[in-house]
């Protein structure tokens, strides 16, 4: 970041993922290859069960089902770092590393300045860590040996990691192609096959420095050539070159090579095939007839007195500028179990043609990294095929358990009744068996799934989206190779869609029936769950019918102990709490006031009571009349209470003047002395009564305790 005013910043700043999307592209560049060279390129799985020989202990004491990428990378660069130490060893010069910045050597988990020193990963610059952070890059080793030169590429991927080994014959040091004697006697029978003018015997090595040998027959020529070119020259590649990397080559994620591609790249260098019409007047290609006939017997392995040969495919490629031959993947099972079979290619170029560039050594490299890469996509995306076949064979036996699962979820459905049992106990068996059903296609599925996952380390829809993968990349890569037919032989790309087109279908549609049994299974579910849920449903609205008929019968109940409390018990203690707060001597409107809280209660009951269950004008009519008989007898019991106190003032007043008049002495009658008092009355005579003769008691009989 650069401030030239305190204001704004120059040219702006970058995103911290700026570097990692605009250079990601370039951190796998094809390696820029010449002709004649010899390539060597493994892959090896990363993803797999990994367990010791004889599967009697696990090389991973976690028993995992493959590496973490920590440990890929891990293993991979303690090898690269061997092998770089002990190549400058053995050759006594430096050996280019790249990714390589600021004297910085990038592996995959770690970085050095010097093999033997120690890692500086933690102290990177930002430049350096945003390269070493890349998920989309590759490691290489560049040195010469035995006078070659010798590119070692590494690469990972999710699932695997590969390794290409490219030596180059285009320099010749020291007036030969290699240190090698036998290389070199290989390069001279080349040559004198290759000689269109060759009789049916030559006499290869007087290019070497050797004397020449007898003439051999052209079969014994051609078979020598393959036997060195695509096996014994790697076998000693391997022993001095690969050897260097110690007990570091020893690792688990080195013991599971899945693709051997061995190949010869060839141009005009070695022998020329001309065609005018194509390269001057752009005609359509016909070089390549004679080419074929000549390069492919070196990788076909006929056998005349067997009449057995390989199958290979033959086709153009660039558009007629690059003749491709090769075997495609082993063909004869007859070989020692200890003897890998690889695939066998010859690419042949045209780089120049009249001083004219026509496929320089860019193209040349991608186009055989291309060929590299598809072979290693075509391998992958039949990963674990066999254990494939095996659930596809065990999902029919899944759809015809699901089959009957729904058969026994169609019948929870129904209400017919089992001799013996009543519904309920129907229905409650019905229910368990489709949940056994559900259960059992449950557990075929897992045992499925469980199956590959413990024979692959990984599940069945992993393996089959990462080779519908591979299979999407190969068709869409195969067409940059711009394949031309060469008339009676099979294009590349045809002939993987004719050996391979039905596997690749097969696992497509392996997919689509796994995931059509998945969904199957979660429909069995989601059946079964939403009948239970309307059953549970149904015995909700049971449950509130019944809660809603007890409901009723209480508030019937209620309503009528309210009717028979609001008519009769409330009026009756009411009306005699009315009685006791006038006083019963000032009571005198018993009778209608009685009648009008009797009437106005009861109105209250028929209100409380049929409210909303009789008509609402008979209702309303009759509530009226009640209360307005209520109100018209409380109005009288009024009137009545009004007049009531002046009557009784009255009866008062006249019942005083007769008590005065009553007790007023006789007229003449003198006033006694004491007439302030009292008068003392005068005593009665004690009148005796007559004696009554007892009556004659007599003995009368006792009641009996008995009840009568």
């Amino acid at each position: 970041m650069v401030e030239t005013a305190p204001d704004y910043i120059a040219m702006f700043n970058t995103a911290d993922d700026y570097h990692e999307l605009n250079a990601g592209a370039h951190r796998k560049p094809p390696k820029v290859l010449s002709a004649p060279s010899m390539v060597w390129h493994l892959a090896f799985w990363t993803n797999f069960q990994e367990v010791g020989r004889g599967r009697a202990q696990p090389v991973n004491p976690e028993w995992a089902p493959n590496k973490r990428p920590r440990e890929i990378n891990k293993a991979l660069d303690g090898f690269v770092r061997q092998l770089w130490i002990g190549l400058e060893a053995k050759l006594g010069g430096p050996v280019d590393v790249t990714p390589r910045i600021d004297g910085v050597n990038l592996l995959f988990g770690s970085a050095y300045r010097q093999p033997l020193a120690d890692d500086v990963k933690k102290q990177l610059t930002r430049r350096q860590n945003d390269i070493f952070a890349s998920t989309n890059r590759v490691v290489s080793l560049q040195f010469v040996w035995q006078s070659l030169d010798v590119t070692i590429r590494f690469e990972t991927q999710d699932e695997y990691f590969t390794m290409s080994a490219f030596v180059e014959l285009d320099r010749l040091r020291s007036g030969k192609a290699s240190d090698i004697g036998e290389l070199n006697e290989t390069v001279d029978r080349i040559k004198v096959y290759l000689n269109p003018s060759r009789p049916s015997a030559v006499s290869p090595g007087s290019g070497s420095g050797q004397p020449a040998s007898p003439p051999q027959p052209v079969d014994d020529l051609i078979r020598d050539i393959n036997r060195y070119s695509f096996h014994q020259f790697w076998r000693l590649f391997d022993d001095e070159v690969l050897s260097l990397g110690g007990a570091f080559r020893n690792d688990a994620i080195f013991q599971r090579v899945c693709a051997d591609f061995r190949g010869l790249i060839a141009s005009e260098q070695t022998v020329r095939f001309g065609d005018d019409r194509f390269f001057k007047f752009s005609g359509p290609p016909s070089w390549g007839a004679e080419a074929k006939q000549m390069l492919l017997p070196l990788i076909q392995h006929r056998v005349r007195a067997d009449h057995t040969r390989y199958e290979c495919a033959v086709n153009y490629m660039l558009d007629g500028r690059a003749l491709y031959l090769s075997t495609l993947g082993p063909q004869l099972p007859g070989s020692a179990d200890d003897e890998r079979i690889p695939v066998e290619f010859i690419v042949y170029a045209h780089q120049w043609v009249d001083d004219r560039t026509v496929v320089n050594k860019w193209q040349l490299g991608r186009l055989v990294s291309q060929i590299l890469q598809l072979g290693t996509f075509r391998l992958c995306a039949l990963k674990d095929v066999k254990w494939l076949h095996n659930a596809g064979l065990e999902l029919a036996a899944l759809e015809e358990a699901t089959q009957r699962a729904r058969r026994a979820i169609a019948r929870t459905e129904t209400y017919e009744t089992r001799a013996g049992q009543n519904a309920q106990a129907t229905a409650a068996e019905r229910n368990r068996t489709a949940m056994n059903e559900i259960a059992m296609a449950h557990k075929r599925l897992n045992n499925i799934t469980g199956r590959f996952l413990r024979k692959t380390g990984s599940g069945p829809l992993f393996r089959i989206e990462r080779s519908r993968y591979y299979v999407r990349q190969f068709e869409h890569n195969v067409k940059l190779l711009r394949i031309l037919r060469l008339e009676g032989d099979q294009p590349y790309d045809q002939f993987i869609r004719r050996r391979l087109g039905p596997e690749f279908d097969s696992i497509d549609r392996l997919g689509v029936r796994y995931e059509r049994a998945t969904a199957s299974i979660v429909s069995l579910d989601q059946n079964y769950l939403s009948i239970t849920q309307n059953s549970l449903v149904e015995r909700a609205t049971k449950i509130d019918e019944d809660t809603n008929s007890i409901q009723s019968e209480i508030g019937l109940i209620q309503r009528g102990g309210e009717f028979i409390l609001l008519t009769f018990l409330v009026p009756y203690y009411v009306s005699h709490l009315f009685v006791l707060i006038a006083g019963e001597e000032h009571w005198r409107g018993t009778t209608p006031m009685t009648i009008a809280v009797w009437l106005f209660f009861a109105g209250v009951a028929l209100y409380r009571t049929f409210r909303g269950r009789l008509d609402a004008g008979f209702f309303w009519i009759a509530f009226t009349i009640m209360m307005v008989l209520s109100a018209t007898s409380t109005i009288g019991l009024i009137v009545k209470l009004w007049e009531a106190p002046q009557q009784t003032a009255h009866d008062e007043e006249a019942s005083r003047k007769t008590g005065a008049q009553e007790s007023a002495p006789p007229a003449g009658q003198p006033l006694s002395l004491q007439g302030a008092g009292p008068a003392t009355p005068a005593p009665e005579p004690l009148i005796v009564a007559p004696a009554v003769p007892a009556p004659d008691v007599s003995p009368q009989p006792q009641p009996s305790g008995e009840s009568r």
